[in-house]
């Protein structure tokens, strides 16, 4: 068997596939979360918690070369601010449980970035859906079709913020360490 830098040959292509799993399992959740908050307006907690239990997974493989508990400090620090904003009525708790596996993810190093990232997508789908909402309205005002609107286009509906959180989820992906070691 063919050796590059003392590994065998095979132990890079099973490497390359589960780089491929892990991050295709990664995006599917974002994925998944963003279309669930936009249909039903609900994140399912096996989500979050699947997240994070593969984080933890990927993070003791490779636990020699990823400071671990620098990605469970960002974590639980999104969880606890998280907490306080969950409380005041800004974010729903699916929101919350979602960044806060995503946070493991990302750990102390892109936090700040990813939350921007968040913020920023956030508040233009905020703006997109008032808007779209607003003209929607204002279309069929004398005509009312609330009844056969799906609920994201209803007026005074929330926003499904799992749409913005999943996206820069996705859009930071290629920047994470967990990920960058298992492609």
């Amino acid at each position: 068997m063919i050796t590059l830098g003392g590994e065998p040959e095979g132990r890079f292509e099973q490497v390359a596939v589960e780089g491929i799993l892990i991050s295709g399992v990664f995006f599917a959740f974002m994925a998944a979360a963003a279309l669930f908050d936009a249909w039903k307006f609900i994140i399912p907690n096996a989500i979050p918690v699947g997240l994070t239990l593969l984080f933890f997974v990927v993070a003791l493989i490779w636990n020699d070369r990823v400071p671990i508990f620098e990605h469970i400090g960002a974590g639980l620090l999104v969880f606890c601010v998280g907490a306080v904003i969950f409380r005041l009525g800004v974010l729903g708790g699916g929101d919350i449980k979602l960044l806060t596996a995503v946070a493991f993810w990302v750990g102390w190093d892109d936090l700040g970035i990813y939350l921007l990232v968040v913020a920023i997508l956030g508040g233009g789908l905020t703006l997109f859906l008032l808007a779209l909402r607003y003209l929607i309205r204002r279309l069929y005002r004398s005509r009312s079709p609330e009844h056969s609107l799906p609920r994201i286009l209803k007026v005074g509906e929330k926003i499904p913020y799992a749409i913005a959180i999943g996206a820069a989820g996705i859009w930071i992906a290629p920047y994470l360490p967990l990920l960058a070691l298992a492609a």
